[in-house]
């Protein structure tokens, strides 16, 4: 299966994260947001870091695709969380509901 634009967009920079030093993503803000182009396609891409009610640290990457006029066309996210003992952990399509 072919991955859209949007999905690898995601993906790549969900590998970027997940390469990074638990200490340095520790310290990302709550949300960032950034705006890539590719195949003449703009995306929006969002990471969220929040922690839940374990201590956990959650990061989830966002991809929005809109249309013309502004209506979006499509939702992607994937995330993963850091358990206290440092272990990574890949949300489940539940855990990501909100963000889609």
């Amino acid at each position: 299966m072919n991955l859209s634009t949007i999905e690898v967009l995601v993906e790549q920079h969900l590998s970027g994260l997940r390469s990074k030093p638990i200490a340095d993503l520790l310290l990302l803000p709550k949300l960032a947001e950034k705006t890539v182009k590719a195949q003449g396609k703009e995306v929006r891409l969002c990471t969220y870091h929040e922690t839940v009610e374990t201590g956990n640290h959650r990061f989830v990457v966002q991809g929005i695709q809109e249309r013309w006029g502004g209506i979006t066309a499509k939702v992607v996210a994937q995330g993963f969380e850091i358990a206290n003992d440092q272990s990574l952990r890949t949300l489940s399509q539940e855990e990501l509901y909100d963000f889609t």
